[in-house]
């Protein structure tokens, strides 16, 4: 359980992570708007194969 400083609420880890994942999913569906709009080629939404993580 985490309270941040600036709230008196209560909330779970799983919780935190899991709005953060649909954030950034948010922000990459604007860019990909955006970049129709100016008509740039549409970026990936895809995050596999990318290679964002190492791999021992």
């Amino acid at each position: 359980r985490v309270t941040p400083e600036w709230d008196d609420e209560i909330y779970f880890k799983g919780e935190i992570l899991r709005h953060i994942i649909v954030h950034e999913i948010h922000h990459i569906g604007q860019l990909s708007i955006w970049s129709k709009e100016i008509g740039i080629p549409v970026i990936s939404t895809s995050f596999i194969g990318k290679k964002l993580l190492e791999r021992n």
